[in-house]
């Protein structure tokens, strides 16, 4: 492929549902891809074949460790930060009355720690994938919750896009996989 597109990208959430396919989306126009981890290798293998050999240049981090986000964004070397991070619920720990993350720590705090890391390190763009539905006066928490992660991003980097896109469907979608499943 050797294609090139001289542009540069870090991608928070490049390993859910929707990143994978904008992974391949810019790994085939040439950009340089810097995709934040939270596990180990293999969350982000499979996605190795889609970019260039060196395109695709994994970072570790933990959304509570803003050194950590900071390093995913090496600093005047990004054009652009994604930030893809979305929960449906509270990650749980292994106890089930331990939550590891809440709705408030991914859709809120993650976001002001990621824009202000792209603030920080000199980068032009960022991008805030939301939804139609987030509103601050909801009386649903997550999108109340998302709402407000669109208010940190705007606070904490002037000139950021929001992306509120209604319902997502695909192959790995896992609502319809549910329902496929059950008939």
């Amino acid at each position: 492929r050797a294609s090139t597109s001289g542009k540069t990208i870090t991608i928070f959430g490049g390993t859910g549902f929707l990143g994978r396919y904008v992974v391949n989306a810019l790994g085939r126009s040439g950009w340089t891809i810097h995709l934040a981890c939270r596990g180990d290798d293999m969350e982000w293998r499979h996605l190795r074949p889609l970019c260039d050999h060196g395109k695709l240049i994994p970072h570790y981090y933990s959304a509570k460790d803003e050194a950590s986000v900071s390093s995913c964004i090496p600093e005047g070397q990004v054009d652009v930060v994604l930030n893809l991070i979305g929960k449906q619920y509270d990650t749980k720990h292994l106890l089930p009355w331990w939550v590891n993350s809440t709705l408030e720590d991914t859709h809120i705090k993650a976001t002001q720690t990621i824009a202000k890391a792209a603030r920080r390190n000199g980068v032009e763009h960022f991008v805030q994938m939301s939804c139609a539905k987030a509103s601050v006066d909801s009386s649903n928490v997550w999108a109340k919750t998302k709402a407000l992660g669109e208010i940190e991003a705007q606070t904490n980097f002037p000139g950021a896009c929001i992306v509120r896109s209604g319902q997502l469907y695909g192959p790995e979608d896992p609502f319809l996989n549910m329902i496929a499943s059950a008939v």
